[in-house]
């Protein structure tokens, strides 16, 4: 029997040189890499070519048709990209790598971003100066991001819990008391790797998750729940699933009116087993 292709990463940028770096960066991580400057057609690739897993897309895309000093943006921008192929293929990851979200308010920005964009396969944002100026740590982040998408969340079979299932609403709810205790605890890197730690969870999950956080806090608190949906159960508590694992260690440092709601999402999604809740 034929092995399944291997999975394809589309890369979409309006410069050829982006492209081209992109395309080596990728490649030295085993990725098999399809290049296009153009967003229509990554649309139609992204849509037609079953293999294709993961694309890497910049945001504002110029019409390369036009000559230089009048180019107008292309039909279809990396938004309207996203939102165009995850119409038809749900099982495709995105990251966005762009120039336009400037170095006042990143943070808000790249948070609404996120939320704009987190029902449509959007796993992260990258500034390119993130790249100039780290490029083997980022793309690694980057590729980190799309080998650990494709994982299976944890088989439900030790209980009930319904965790998959947590509302927009709650979701940013955890962000935002996540984005607040960083604040306060060091930043995103210290308090979410103390998190994990305390969480009793496996220590490779921990050490691959290093790469993810940023000093932007928001961002990372998204990135955060994300990943913790996504690993399904602690294998090391295999009643708990990971994110009540972290929430449970969550209470021990926050206000009693937060306190409430977390109990009240641990609860409703039974997170953790019901007579260990606290």
């Amino acid at each position: 029997m034929a092995s399944p292709p291997s999975p394809l990463l589309l890369l979409l940028d309006d410069e050829l040189c982006w492209l081209n770096r992109h395309q080596q960066y990728f490649q030295k991580q085993g990725f098999i890499c399809i290049p296009t400057l153009f967003s229509e057609h990554a649309i139609h690739l992204g849509i037609n070519l079953e293999s294709i897993k993961y694309l890497v897309i910049d945001h504002v895309l110029h019409d390369l048709t036009q000559p230089e000093d009048e180019r107008e943006n292309q039909r279809w921008q990396g938004r309207d990209v996203i939102r165009e192929v995850y119409r038809y293929r749900n099982d495709v990851k995105f990251i966005i790598v762009t120039q336009v979200i400037g170095p006042i308010n990143r943070d808000k920005e790249v948070e609404k971003w996120m939320r704009d964009l987190e029902d449509y396969g959007l796993l992260d944002i990258f500034h390119k100066d993130q790249i100039n100026s780290s490029p083997d740590r980022t793309y690694k982040k980057i590729g980190f991001w799309f080998k650990n998408s494709q994982k299976k969340p944890k088989d439900d079979s030790a209980g009930e819990s319904n965790f998959q299932d947590i509302s927009l609403q709650d979701k940013h709810l955890i962000e935002e008391i996540l984005s607040n205790q960083a604040f306060f605890q060091g930043g995103s890197y210290s308090y979410f790797t103390f998190l994990l730690q305390k969480a009793g969870l496996p220590e490779q999950w921990i050490q691959e998750s290093q790469g993810l956080w940023t000093r932007y806090l928001n961002q990372d608190a998204v990135k955060l729940v994300h990943w913790a949906i996504r690993q399904g159960r602690n294998p090391k508590k295999l009643k708990y699933t990971t994110l009540g694992c972290i929430l449970e260690v969550v209470l021990d440092s926050i206000g009693e009116e937060d306190r409430v709601k977390i109990k009240r999402i641990i609860d409703e999604y039974q997170l953790v087993p019901r007579e260990n809740q606290l």
